[in-house]
């Protein structure tokens, strides 16, 4: 299944970059005056501020309806709150839920960051804008959770989502610490969840299969190219993974009668193969390039070395 997810992941970012490549190829085709660091998805700046509405009107029913169908809210009308602990290993889930949440939220407001920035907004704006609406995702998810029969409001999980806000937020202000810092994933499927779950609704229901995942915190030496320290080149494709991750918690590994629950520690080097994209462009600054990293700052391909200690 890595194997799979690597070779998927590659072919991707190579038919993209092939995309990109040509229609900026198309757009400087007898344009002498056109500057490749401009956007070739070029959106009137008429349109921008209506976009930043829309974006903003759109978030809430969407994780309404996220909620609704994955997470079941609604089917209990009694309001319910749950202390559900942290990382014990006598928790629901041994932390995993809530190393979730923290990345889940730092990936909505990363990502919101980058359309209101380019939506017509300043970047501080753009920053008030996608840590105000993925604060309010948070609170809709515990809210939503409260009435359900398997969850509840979690003032654990709100700290968490909100964890996960700073730190994107906090990245999104520093651009330099953005260059040696990031927070991603490992996801392999796992076989209960492919054998119990069919249809579109696969498609959603991935998020609760914890035992597939591993949470990252990335150390990225190419960093330091951006603080002007030079480093052999090869180590630019370099970066250092701290992470935790869970086995046998979740309810498809309940379904093949896996109870053999542990917490892991991990560290590991992998590659940064946003630095490798980089190499496929010829400006590596243009939009293209930029949108061509997006999978790599929040998927880590697990292709490297690493070590785990069971807690």
């Amino acid at each position: 299944m890595k194997r799979i997810i690597i070779v998927f992941f590659l072919v991707a970012v190579t038919a993209f970059n092939a995309y990109a490549q040509e229609a900026e190829t198309v757009l400087t085709s007898g344009n002498p005056g056109y500057d490749s660091n401009t956007e070739f998805f070029e959106v009137d700046p008429y349109y921008r501020p209506i976009g930043k509405w829309i974006l903003t009107g759109l978030v809430p029913p969407i994780t309404l309806a996220f909620g609704r169908k994955v997470w079941d809210w609604g089917e209990s009308h009694e309001p319910r709150m749950r202390d559900e602990g942290w990382f014990g290993q006598d928790t629901g889930f041994g932390g995993a839920d809530k190393i979730g949440h923290m990345y889940a939220h730092y990936v909505v407001e990363r990502m919101l960051f980058t359309a209101y920035d380019h939506l017509d907004s300043t970047p501080n704006e753009a920053l008030i804008y996608s840590t105000t609406m993925t604060c309010v995702v948070g609170l809709m998810i515990e809210l939503g959770d409260m009435y359900t029969s398997a969850y509840g409001f979690s003032f654990n999980d709100l700290a968490m989502d909100y964890a996960g806000v700073a730190l994107g937020a906090a990245l999104d202000r520093f651009p330099v610490a953005d260059s040696f810092l990031g927070m991603t994933v490992t996801y392999s499927p796992t076989d209960a969840y492919m054998d119990n779950e069919h249809g579109w609704l696969r498609g959603l229901q991935w998020v609760n299969d914890y035992s597939g995942f591993k949470y990252l915190l990335n150390f990225k030496l190419a960093g330091f190219k951006n603080i002007e320290i030079e480093i052999p080149e090869f180590l630019r494709y370099v970066q250092v993974d701290l992470g935790y991750y869970t086995r046998n918690y979740s309810t498809y590994d309940h379904m093949e009668n896996n109870f053999d629950k542990s917490r892991n520690l991990y560290c590991g080097i992998s590659i940064n193969f946003a630095e490798v994209v980089k190499d496929l462009y010829d400006n590596d600054k243009s939009v293209a390039c930029r949108i061509s990293q997006i999978p790599f700052r929040y998927y880590t391909i697990p292709a490297g070395y690493g070590y785990s200690k069971k807690l």
